[in-house]
């Protein structure tokens, strides 16, 4: 966590906006930190381009409530993704952004998180809630060549 807030600490999208870090307790988590860390990127950029300026973005991890294996990374602001958007977020391509070349970031975050990280990646967008991002990962996993500890705190 504190990679990617020092990360995010000189970033444009977070000059406007405030970006808040949560303390989080100490869990160890072995992983492919820069897997891991691409993820988190994807959803705290993700997170800071719904938010209007002024506005918050939290970033908090904890362990996982019915799971005590794993460890839950969080991103949450406050915009509610319309639907035509959230059942489409995980395709390649897709993106709600006019420019050309975007529609990668959550589709990484699946890819990635899932795919190469063994954990589940989900998200929730409720009016009056925002939306929320999750990254959920085994505390420990095999011991592929390129894993390193990445600490939450």
């Amino acid at each position: 966590m504190r990679d990617l807030s020092v990360a995010f600490s000189e970033h444009p999208l977070a000059q406007d906006r405030a970006l808040l870090f949560e303390e989080a307790p100490a869990l160890v988590v072995q992983t492919d930190k820069a897997l891991l860390m691409r993820t988190l990127t994807n959803m705290v950029t993700n997170a800071l381009e719904a938010t209007s300026p002024g506005r918050q973005v939290r970033v908090w991890c904890e362990a996982a409530s019915r799971e005590p294996w794993a460890c839950c990374f969080h991103v949450h602001n406050d915009a509610v993704m319309p639907v035509e958007a959230a059942v489409h977020v995980f395709q390649r391509s897709f993106s709600t952004k006019a420019k050309k070349g975007r529609g990668l970031g959550t589709y990484a975050m699946k890819l990635f998180g899932e795919r190469y990280l063994g954990g589940k990646v989900s998200f929730v967008s409720r009016p009056g809630e925002g939306t929320t991002f999750s990254l959920q990962l085994p505390r420990r996993t095999g011991s592929p060549a390129r894993r390193e500890m990445a600490s939450c705190f």
